[in-house]
């Protein structure tokens, strides 16, 4: 039975008490601006994209409300590094990953990413029903690793890894792949925390200017 102690209690609270005020506060900041400079630069991308500046840039200047440099670097390497496979198969596992853990601003992104190359066609079947959809067998198999490793990871068996590697995909490859599921686990739950609106004029029914020009190393992770 655990001791109790007279004050414990009482602190407690109040340390909750002022966490949630800090961070009713930092939200504020984040959202109006904690700068004149960035508050200017939001209004004008806003009117001139006729678009509400999205969360994760007003975010961004907010050192403080952002995962530490080293998951930003990490995810950088692991979504638009060296891999065999292609970006916008990796982004196609993050908006499935996405898709899985509820987070559809990030689903909307990588979408995005991976329709580009994969078209719209694609990548809309595979977020139905990525069985059936027109891609690689050694995708689906993986795909499907990648989907109890994020919705049932206790349920993982050595048996599913074997039939991807069966399926012709290589071990480092299929490192890859789960490097992708467990760096878009993270950034989804963050993105959700900070309730990062999706932006309409840049999902893929009509995609943005930049992401129809930019290369695809280029595209943003987050």
């Amino acid at each position: 039975m655990r001791k109790f102690i007279p004050g414990t209690e009482l602190t407690r609270s109040r340390d909750g008490a002022q966490a949630v005020k800090r961070a009713a506060m930092l939200l504020r900041q984040i959202e109006r601006g904690a700068r004149f400079n960035h508050r200017l630069l939001g209004r004008f991308i806003s009117l001139a994209s006729g678009l509400r500046f999205p969360g994760a840039a007003r975010a961004a200047p907010r050192k403080r409300a952002l995962p530490s440099a080293s998951l930003g670097t990490w995810a950088q390497t692991v979504m638009r590094g060296p891999s065999a496979w292609s970006t916008a198969e990796r982004d196609l596992m993050a908006a499935m990953v996405a898709q899985w853990s509820g987070c559809a601003f990030c689903v909307d992104l990588h979408g995005t990413a991976a329709a580009r190359h994969m078209g719209k066609k694609s990548v809309d079947a595979a977020l139905s029903d990525y069985r059936r959809a027109p891609i690689s067998e050694g995708l689906k198999a993986t795909l499907e690793l990648l989907e109890v490793m994020t919705l049932r990871p206790r349920a993982m068996t050595e048996q599913q890894a074997s039939a991807v590697l069966e399926s012709g995909i290589s071990i480092e490859s299929l490192i890859d792949a789960i490097e992708v599921g467990v760096v878009l686990k993270l950034i989804s739950r963050y993105t959700s925390a900070l309730d990062f609106a999706v932006q309409t004029k840049t999902s893929f029914s009509g995609w943005p200017h930049w992401a129809s020009a930019a290369p695809a190393s280029d595209l943003p992770v987050l």
